[in-house]
């Protein structure tokens, strides 16, 4: 595997699932990964990844309304 964006992912996703702390940071002075120091730098991680995704279905449910109404059909 070499290092593309998406082997990257992969990788990062494969340790998170056999129960690494792998958490991920989008800050301009540091962008990447990371592994959590403790509980409480995981958890305050999960609050974070926890918002994204409520913000993630808030898009995807008013681009879904978007469609519907372009193709004139109802959800």
């Amino acid at each position: 595997m070499g290092n593309r964006p998406r082997d990257v992912t992969r990788l990062v996703e494969r340790a998170r699932l056999k129960g690494a702390p792998v958490c991920a940071t989008c800050a301009n002075d540091r962008p990447g990964y990371y592994l959590a120091e403790n509980a409480d730098e995981l958890q305050a991680y999960l609050h974070s990844f926890r918002r994204r995704r409520r913000n993630m279905v808030k898009t995807e449910d008013a681009l879904m309304n978007t469609l519907c109404n372009m193709t004139e059909q109802q959800r």
